[in-house]
């Protein structure tokens, strides 16, 4: 079995419920929490307990940014309980900078509201996998 390589750092949700995201297949949308983001996936929790769909399955996914939709085309990688795994295909540059964005203000979100530099944690939930 192949591992799988990350190739950029992801961040968490701080509060996967204020981060829906619509997953659409050719027969059907799913509503989904995103869970974390990352340059070239996500991994997200499915809201309905009949998703179906084949690993490698071609999806378009839906995310809210700065009170803006904008949408990416992805892959299904692993469906484990009521997560999926997603890997990003086929961006163009306005959809790497509208990812790249979304990360920097979950980032400031969590500096913002998760403030442990006293206690000599890192300030932020982002982290290297």
């Amino acid at each position: 079995m192949e591992k799988e390589q990350r190739q950029s750092k992801r961040m968490m949700a701080l509060m996967p419920e204020e981060e829906p995201v619509c997953v659409r297949t050719e027969s059907k949308s799913y509503p989904a929490k995103l869970v974390n983001l990352g340059a070239g996936g996500a991994l997200i929790s499915i809201l309905e307990c009949r998703f179906r769909e084949e690993i490698g399955t071609r999806c378009v996914v839906s995310f809210v940014s700065a009170g803006q939709t904008f949408e990416v085309h992805a892959e299904l990688l692993r469906v484990i309980g009521w997560y999926a795994a997603l890997k990003f295909v086929d961006l163009t540059p306005e959809q790497s900078q509208e990812i790249a964005a979304k990360m920097d203000h979950m980032e400031t979100l969590t500096q913002a509201l998760c403030p442990v530099l006293e206690f000599g944690l890192p300030s932020s939930n982002s982290y290297d996998i």
